[in-house]
Order: structure tokens, then sequence, then C-alpha cells
């Protein structure tokens, strides 16, 4: 799975709720990057944000069956 699969950003709004943004005036981000650089957190990640992923019916132009054929085809559960 690349990171593309994971989600639209309205699939994730509430794993974002609590997110820290990064500014110029609050680099504490780009700190914490540096210090998990080796930490090997990231199918742990992925495999947390790929829970709140969903089928996009919506960027389909489809009769239902398609979309559920799709859907079925690429594995999509909700």
């Amino acid at each position: 799975m690349s990171v593309n699969d994971s989600g639209s950003g309205a699939d994730l709004k509430d794993w974002l709720k609590d997110a820290a943004i990064n500014t110029d005036q609050n680099l504490r981000l780009q700190y914490l990057a540096g210090v998990g650089l080796n930490n090997y957190t990231a199918a742990d990640i992925s495999e947390e944000i790929t829970k709140f992923r969903k089928f996009p019916s919506d960027l389909f132009i489809a009769t239902d069956s398609w979309k559920a054929s799709l859907k079925q085809a690429i594995g999509a559960t909700r």
C-alpha cells in the first residue's frame, strides 16, 4: 500500500483533530522529525491512518454495481 492509498482529508479529519501545525514560529515538528528519524514507526502510522480510509465512491461516475465491483476488487471494506 502506498501513502496515496491512505484516504482523503475528510476521511482523516478525526485522526488529525488534535494534530499540531508546523509554522515558522513553531518548528517543534521539524525537531521531533529529526529525533524520531530512526524509530521506524512509518508502518504503524500507516496502519493507523488506513483505519479511517473509505472507498471514494464520489470519485467515480458509474453504476452502483460497477462501483461495488471496483470496491471488491481493491479490497475496500468501508
